[in-house]
């Protein structure tokens, strides 16, 4: 069979899997008539009118999230025929880093063009590529594979969206030509240029406020100053402890230069809310951190002086113009292979990316212009405990190419290559598992997983205890548009059906919005976890029923039974191929059957066999994670690690996944 046809049997399968026909009486005959319900998008008016049409006698498919879930359902879709109900989820037959290829090329070319000579030496893309795809183009990169399936799906059928503007609606649209798309510059120049002299002023604004904000961290830098030379660099956020305690745990002992960026005033980052500082402590982000292995400080982020502040903001003023210039004069249109994307919807978050990303990006070049007068970065090494952003790309670039070594640290596991994430300015990335590695520009090492600590288990109890651990609501669902919230009601139905039976314990994410797990949490018959540290949840856990999140890995490696909860679009995507069927369920009847089986064979010895053959899978023969000082060991010499000058060369590690 042609690959092609492989793939084509393999969506229909999957598709079959994933739909229901509520009314017993509705035909098998295929509908050509589909409704589309957006992520985040309000079932209700999809199920409205899939009524008029069922009422009309035409048969007709609704798909959405969650819509297969009865209690989605109105009482009247068991009653009249001719109702087809289908997962979104389900189309997706592509991992994401395959279906996005040519929109991260367009994205490349597109960033040379309107960035071109912004910052002498550099390409457009080599500072704002990966940020543009991940500020403009997020949704449209999780909505892609997606999309991709139904155009191969429902290209001849009438299609039709209860929210026109949705980028995955635009982007369906493009593949099928279902509209000609309007090439005219002037109402997009219009419009763009308006939104960029207000993003303009409003820049201006907010980054004053930073620069005033943080001077007092300007002040506490100069005031440490430098007692030493050091080989080993970590750039870290000074606000955002939990993105920089691996880090600060992975060269415990060491002798290291520390690199602030962002914000380095007072007050820590609001984890639901990452623009709102709580507090008036300086620097909590750099907790556990002991101040006798730094060598020296120094900020990428905020120039050294009012002056060169100044500097800045007339740097930014003119690129801001210019960049603004060119991408009216580009037009609507983004060529994605043989199709076209309108670039209307993306307008706003485009413009975002030509002001404040572009403000933060000038005050970064001046301020790590500044470190390199003062520092030699030649045969060091920088671990960067994220690398994506705009400005921080700008500091990567000029700091390898004054021969400095980067790499950047992935922060959790996404178990597959992900669009835009990787993809970092940094020459290598530190990923925590095997199946997040690719061959690519950037090279992949292995290592750094921080694990949790093993307490000491609780005594066994009467009832069998069950953790389970979410993600579904993250904050960062608003820009990605994944809309998940269903599945998390669909997840914890399991605690519903088994309430009375094991005793429940629900940990959300510690981003996931509150708005989403408080109702969801108000009588339910389990535990909320919130604040707690993870170890301790772990230790008081018998078995833990997950969505695909970092916590999975701690889990396994603290020999506990996993269960998994995937979405349609994961079930056959390399992040679940490490599990065993038995493990991994999406309807919560399904996992209620499995979790009774793991908790029937809780004394067997056999157990952990499937959790086994997953931590071998993702960390190798040893079933055991890489320490980020075995990982980045080869960089820089075991000299390095012990605070003593090595040297360190640049491009001769070998990509490497033990």
């Amino acid at each position: 069979m042609a690959a092609a046809d492989q793939r084509s049997a393999v969506a229909h399968e999957k598709l079959i899997r994933y739909t229901v026909r509520p009314c017993l009486r509705t035909s098998e005959a295929r509908p050509n008539s589909v409704i589309l319900v957006p992520p985040r998008g309000n079932l209700a008016p999809g199920f409205e009118m899939a009524k008029a049409k069922v009422d009309a006698g035409i048969a007709v498919r609704l798909v959405g999230i969650g819509v297969t879930l009865r209690k989605a359902w109105p009482s009247w879709v068991t009653e009249i025929p001719g109702l087809w109900l289908t997962e979104l989820t389900a189309y997706r037959t592509r991992t994401r880093w395959e279906a996005t290829a040519p929109l991260r090329e367009s994205l490349k070319a597109l960033a040379d063009e309107i960035f071109v000579e912004a910052f002498p030496g550099l390409r457009g893309s080599e500072v704002f590529y990966p940020h543009i795809g991940m500020r403009a183009f997020a949704a449209t990169a999780f909505v892609m594979p997606i999309v991709i399936g139904l155009a191969e799906q429902h290209a001849g059928d009438s299609v039709i969206c209860t929210e026109s503007e949705w980028p995955g609606f635009v982007l369906y649209g493009a593949f099928v030509g279902l509209s000609p798309l309007s090439r005219s510059k002037l109402p997009w120049a219009a419009r763009l240029s308006t939104l960029a002299i207000l993003g303009w002023a409003a820049s201006l604004v907010r980054i004053a406020n930073m620069y005033v904000r943080s001077r007092v961290g300007l002040d506490e830098i100069r005031r440490r100053g430098s007692r030493g030379i050091p080989r080993l660099w970590v750039h870290m956020f000074p606000d955002w402890f939990r993105i920089n305690a691996p880090l600060i745990e992975g060269i415990r002992g060491n002798k290291i230069g520390v690199l602030l960026h962002g914000y380095i005033g007072s007050g820590e980052r609001d984890e639901a809310q990452l623009a709102i500082r709580r507090g008036g402590e300086l620097w909590p982000g750099l907790r556990g951190l002991d101040g006798e292995q730094v060598d020296a400080w120094g900020t990428t982020s905020i120039p050294p002086s009012l002056g060169q502040f100044g500097a800045s903001c007339l740097r930014f003023t003119k690129n801001c113009s210019l960049a603004t210039v060119r991408m009216c004069q580009h037009g609507p249109l983004l060529k994605l292979g043989a199709h076209e994307l309108d670039l209307t919807t993306h307008a706003y978050d485009l413009v975002k990316h030509l002001t404040i990303d572009m403000a933060r990006v000038c005050m970064a070049d001046l301020a790590t212009s500044d470190v390199l007068r003062h520092r030699a970065f030649r045969g060091t090494t920088i671990l960067l405990a994220g690398a994506h952003h705009a400005d921080v790309a700008l500091m990567v670039r000029r700091l390898q190419r004054a021969g400095a070594t980067t790499i950047d640290f992935a922060h959790g596991w996404s178990g597959e290559p992900m669009p835009f994430v990787a993809e970092p300015p940094s020459r290598y990335r530190c990923v925590w598992t095997r199946t997040d590695a690719i061959d690519s520009d950037t090279r992949f090492v292995v290592g750094g997983m921080a694990t949790a600590a093993r307490l000491g288990r609780l005594p066994a109890s009467h009832r069998t205890r069950v953790l389970l651990l979410t993600n579904y609501a993250h904050r960062d669902d608003v820009v990605e548009q994944t809309g998940l919230d269903p599945y998390q009601d669909e997840l914890l139905e399991i605690v519903r059906l088994r309430g009375r039976q094991y005793a429940f314990r629900w940990r959300p994410h510690p981003a996931d919005r509150p708005e989403a797990i408080t109702p969801a949490a108000t009588g339910l018959p389990a535990e909320l976890s919130r604040g707690r540290p993870l170890a301790e949840d772990l230790a008081w856990a018998d078995v833990v029923v997950s969505t695909i999140s970092t916590a999975v890995l701690e889990a396994l490696v603290l020999d506990l039974p996993v269960l998994v909860h995937a979405t349609p679009d994961l079930e056959d995507a390399p992040v679940v191929a490490p599990f065993s069927p038995q493990r991994v369920f999406f309807y919560a009847t399904d996992g209620v059957r499995k979790l009774d089986a793991i908790v029937n064979a809780l004394s067997a010895p056999d157990l952990l066999k499937p959790e086994r053959q997953a931590l071998a899978a993702l960390f190798g023969e040893t079933g055991r994670p890489r320490s980020l000082a075995d990982a980045i060991a080869p960089f820089i010499g075991d000299a390095a690690l012990t605070g003593h000058s090595t040297s360190g060369a640049d491009t001769n590690h070998p990509f490497t996944v033990p």
